[in-house]
């Protein structure tokens, strides 16, 4: 039996999108374009469907650099923040099965590039990986940043509060907010569904 994109897509985690009237839209521009080639269009693209459908899109997706910057390093971006921000360098966002299961870490051992300049990533060791390690990759530009930044900046674009240990070792003693909030940890070094290893 043959494991094919849509059984990925079942397991990807994604982001939970409430419907609005923008979504609406969407819905039935894709109807209307699909009808009269895919039978059954109608009754397939239900609201649900299209609002988990697009929230694991935008969860996974990554945005595609395809001109030359001097940085050429590429974040894992929210698909309508990298459609929508004019800052970011991306000229897309592409869904890449393998690459939506890495792991975020502020500590990364790989990166993602676009190193002949078109719409094919390829996965570039940035330290040393022995085989059975976990592949990690930040979702966001990390600098010089500190842990409370980063970790405001994946909680509102991913929904987790990044543990990695340079977080970990980073942080300082729990706020208040801290306690008051809805956390979902994402810990690198324990054992997840979406990960890849070396």
């Amino acid at each position: 039996e043959e494991y094919g994109t849509f059984d990925h897509v079942e397991r990807l985690r994604y982001l939970e999108i409430k419907p609005t009237s923008a979504e609406k839209v969407e819905i039935e521009l894709l109807r209307e374009l699909l009808a009269s080639k895919v039978p059954g269009i109608q009754e397939f693209i239900s609201e649900e469907r299209y609002l988990m459908l697009k929230g694991k899109l935008m969860y996974n997706a990554y945005g595609i650099k395809t001109h030359k910057s001097e940085d050429s390093h590429l974040i894992k971006e929210n698909a309508g923040e990298t459609m929508r921000a004019e800052a970011t360098p991306a000229t897309g966002a592409g869904f890449y099965r393998v690459a939506s299961y890495l792991t975020h870490s502020c500590e990364p051992n790989t990166e993602i590039t676009f190193p002949k300049d078109n719409h094919k990533l390829s996965l570039v060791a940035i330290s040393s990986i022995k085989a059975g390690d976990q592949l990690r990759v930040s979702y966001i530009p990390v600098g010089d940043r500190d842990v409370n930044n980063r970790r405001s900046e994946l909680e509102a674009k991913w929904k987790f509060r990044c543990m990695c240990q340079k977080c970990v070792s980073e942080e300082s003693v729990p706020s208040e907010t801290d306690d008051e909030r809805n956390w979902v940890d994402e810990d690198v070094e324990g054992e997840s569904s979406n990960e890849v290893a070396a």
